[in-house]
């Protein structure tokens, strides 16, 4: 009877992870036609945050690491808050809200995580079972997607966003191709944990999910793909030694790759929407030193969804992409973000958060790990902060996806070695 009821409530837990991450996976398409489910991530993230501090207060054994995770991030909090009270530049406190929450879900749910995996979660999951069905959704949608994206090559089914090389960019049904990249590195983590979970060999999903990457056309598209194959080069075709080495010639390579957007995007036009963004922060942090303007002013989604005072005082408003009914480059940064809202000191703290949090992923899901844990934990922290230098990529909601994912996949690796270890 006992055994009944574990079985029933694994698969309970099983059935709300495989929706969480279907829901995840979709966030996209379904907050077109839901409108509710634009909160989808802010929701999980609070929830998952909720988890962590109800372990606090039942003095379950918390890592100090995520203490000090809660710590910065709380004294973060109050220090643009400080800010907000001085600029006045953000009246309603709605939208500071939802700017806290966007800044700091992608910890949060780092942590909630992460707190229910070191319990007894992992062990009531039934790893084999989600990949299975999962897989078959996915494997059909990627399927799905790759056919028009190869179609997009040859007919115009307003599938792109520009043209470049002579080839139309590919967007799918999204808008932009940023969406497409995000959305198929998820099935890019997947479909490498399904061969080691299942069993069976996904080549060729694995394939045309890159090739799909690659047909966005982006810079960021060359650099994540080039990463990947850096990452198995670097623990799965060779002997995982010398990582730090590796580590740096693969950053190196990444940087050459990627100099020229950079160089184009931030030094070299005063045009380009980013640079605009980097000189307004420094404007900032002149003008309300040390604190910065205070959440929701500059450069997040909540400041361009109440077209905050600043874009006015910046000069923003009548730029192409800047204005209030035009909006399509407000969140096309984050550190300048990050520099603006919180100042140099606040910046600085976040800073510290942000290599606190890669150091401790890696240290859990890199170090000590199977060949194929190691490329995924690679590659999360190379897509978080690849992306984060020229978008807004870690305070939106495909950050926590991404997080959610790739703990989900990482973990199902864990299990399944402690179990073939036995």
């Amino acid at each position: 009877m006992k055994q009944t009821k574990e079985i029933k409530k694994s698969g309970i837990i099983s059935m709300i992870f495989g929706l969480l991450i279907i829901g995840f996976f979709f966030q996209n398409s379904i907050q077109i036609f839901f409108t509710p489910f634009n909160y989808f991530d802010e929701i999980v993230s609070l929830l998952f945050l909720g988890i962590y501090l109800i372990q606090i207060l039942k003095e379950e054994k918390i890592l100090s690491i995520d203490l000090i995770f809660f710590a910065i991030s709380t004294f973060c909090i109050f220090w643009g808050l400080y800010g907000n009270h001085i600029s006045h530049a953000q009246s309603n406190f709605v939208f500071v809200i939802a700017d806290i929450v966007s800044t700091f879900r992608f910890i949060y749910i780092y942590m909630g995580l992460k707190t229910l995996f070191n319990l007894t979660l992992n062990k009531k999951l039934m790893y084999t079972q989600i990949f299975y069905w999962l897989g078959l959704v996915l494997k059909l949608y990627v399927s799905i997607v790759f056919a028009f994206a190869i179609l997009n090559l040859f007919i115009n089914i307003n599938m792109s966003f520009d043209t470049r090389f002579g080839l139309r960019s590919f967007a799918f049904v999204f808008g932009t191709p940023g969406l497409v990249i995000n959305q198929m590195t998820y099935a890019l983590i997947f479909f490498t944990t399904y061969k080691k979970i299942i069993s069976k060999k996904v080549n060729f999903y694995i394939g045309i999910t890159l090739i799909i990457i690659l047909l966005t056309l982006r810079a960021r598209a060359l650099l994540l793909v080039v990463g990947y194959f850096g990452m198995y080069f670097a623990t799965v075709w060779t002997r995982s030694r010398h990582m730090k080495i590796k580590a740096l010639i693969g950053g190196a390579t990444l940087t050459l790759l990627g100099y020229s957007q950079f160089r184009y995007y931030f030094l070299l036009s005063d045009l380009t929407p980013r640079r605009r963004f980097v000189d307004g922060a420094i404007q900032l942090m002149r003008t309300y030193k040390p604190f910065g303007s205070g959440f929701a002013t500059f450069g997040s989604s909540a400041a361009a969804q109440s077209y905050s005072e600043i874009y006015n005082v910046l000069g923003f408003t009548y730029l192409r992409g800047m204005g209030p009914m035009d909006q399509l480059f407000l969140n096309d940064n984050y550190f300048p973000m990050i520099f603006g809202q919180l100042g140099i000191i606040g910046a600085i703290f976040f800073l510290v958060l942000l290599y606190l949090f890669a150091r401790d992923f890696l240290r859990n899901y890199f170090m000590n790990r199977n060949a194929t844990s190691r490329v995924i934990s690679g590659f999360i922290i190379l897509d978080i902060f690849l992306s984060s230098v020229q978008s807004s990529y870690l305070a939106h909601y495909s950050v926590v996806a991404l997080i959610f994912i790739g703990l989900f996949c990482l973990n199902a690796l864990k299990n399944k070695n402690e179990i073939v270890g036995r």
